[in-house]
């Protein structure tokens, strides 16, 4: 990632991923805080991801146990496959951190 501010370059670890929640992360170099912009082609990206891994586990679960594991397998899979596409491809290498936009003074 790549502070707009300063330029500095700073990787997404998962610890910075976890304690910054949203949109918003902080450059360790100047201090400033800037955001990552939400489109319909990352939601779009991101609900593709989640799918790749819940619908086959969701089927796993179904034929193994059958009843309500169907959807815990898709809730699990969707989970763990959503959150790795988001922080290791969307986030780190196709989203750029933009300035925040400031409230205009009344």
């Amino acid at each position: 990632m790549t502070c707009p501010y300063c330029k500095h370059v700073f990787p997404l670890t998962w610890h910075r991923y976890f304690s910054e929640p949203g949109t918003k992360h902080k450059c360790p170099s100047c201090h400033q805080v800037s955001q990552l912009p939400w489109s319909l082609s990352y939601w779009l990206l991101n609900l593709l991801g989640q799918c790749s891994g819940g619908v086959p586990l969701a089927i796993f679960a179904h034929l193994k146990f059958g009843g309500y594991w169907t959807l815990g397998g898709y809730v699990v899979g969707a989970f763990l496959t959503g959150l790795t596409i988001d922080k290791m491809i969307l986030d780190e290498k196709f989203r750029v951190l933009e300035k925040l936009e400031k409230d205009p003074a009344p």
